[in-house]
């Protein structure tokens, strides 16, 4: 495997950050929204609670991935719309619409990240190459996405340092070309070992494929019409670990309005890799990431890392 320093691309911060030169004005502007002075702000993020998305946590930067009107720093699902946050079934973090464990407690989630944190990303992410391209792995790290940009036919990737046997969801755009795919992978220690979720097209079909420890299963359907209507994808990969080994792996892909799952039931035991993101030959615009892992009943949840 060849490990290689991350280059972040950058086009000036006017560019960047949206800057653009602006006079200060004593006019008056018709559609400026008034904020009475005492309006109630419960978690004093300087949004006043009535237009707050997130009214008992602070997020003054009312960031909503999912575009659900629940604001990432409260939604119990960030990367899928889930206006009514329903969790009934068991007691976790992790909202009923995304619980990779739905009616099981401890679903513990260990990391968040909107992909908005330019200086502290190479803290949580190494970028991963493909010891076939001759040429340096580009992984571009903009103010609000970060995009795969592997040279074709050849794959980049990027991997958490967080532990093995993680669940993955991941949300972003990628339209796929024939012969290419999009990748998450758990126990990942190279670009194509792991428990791995993948999805590409072949003209004049697409395919979702499970992976596990040489055992392939390709969802039969599912992801029709052949061009979706939308390039936004979302990657989900479950695990099912009784006694801390994964017995079996689960995928669905929605992408665009096609929505297709695929599972592999072999019982195989893989390394200690941790988490991983993969582009081959496409570029993967990557928007956010939620990684989670079912402990036992008896553990304790580690801290959240929200990026």
């Amino acid at each position: 495997m060849r490990w290689l320093a991350l280059a972040i691309l950058v086009a000036g911060c006017n560019q960047i950050f949206g800057v653009t030169t602006t006079k200060l004005s004593d006019a008056y502007i018709p559609d400026a929204e008034f904020v009475p002075p005492d309006a109630p702000d419960g978690d004093m993020d300087m949004v006043p609670d009535y237009a707050d998305n997130c009214p008992g946590d602070k997020n003054k930067n009312q960031r909503d991935l999912d575009g659900d009107g629940v604001g990432d720093a409260c939604d119990n699902c960030p990367l899928l719309a889930n206006t009514t946050q329903d969790h009934g079934h068991d007691t976790d973090r992790v909202g009923d619409l995304c619980d990779p464990h739905p009616d099981k407690d401890k679903d513990c989630v260990l990391l968040f990240d909107s992909m908005h944190d330019m200086a502290t990303f190479g803290t949580m992410w190494t970028v991963v190459a493909d010891p076939a391209d001759p040429a340096p792995a580009e992984v571009i790290v903009a103010a609000d996405h970060v995009t795969l940009h592997p040279h074709p036919p050849y794959k980049v990737g990027i991997a958490a340092s967080l532990p093995a046997l993680a669940e993955l969801q991941v949300r972003g755009h990628v339209t796929l070309a024939s012969g290419t795919s999009v990748a998450i992978l758990s126990s990942a220690t190279t670009l194509v070992t792991g428990y791995l979720c993948q999805l590409g097209y072949q003209a004049p079909s697409y395919s979702l494929i499970a992976h596990v420890g040489g055992n392939a299963s390709v969802a039969s359907g599912g992801l029709v019409p052949p061009d979706p209507v939308s390039d936004v994808v979302l990657l989900r990969l479950g695990l099912t670990t009784p006694m801390g080994l994964a017995s079996a792996l689960g995928c669905r892909a929605d992408y665009g309005v096609a929505v297709a799952t695929a599972v592999d039931s072999s019982a195989t035991v893989l390394g200690t890799g941790g988490p991983m993101i993969i582009a081959t030959g496409v570029d993967f615009v990557i928007d956010g990431v939620e990684i989670t892992q079912h402990l036992p009943m008896n553990a304790t949840c580690p801290t959240e890392v929200d990026r």
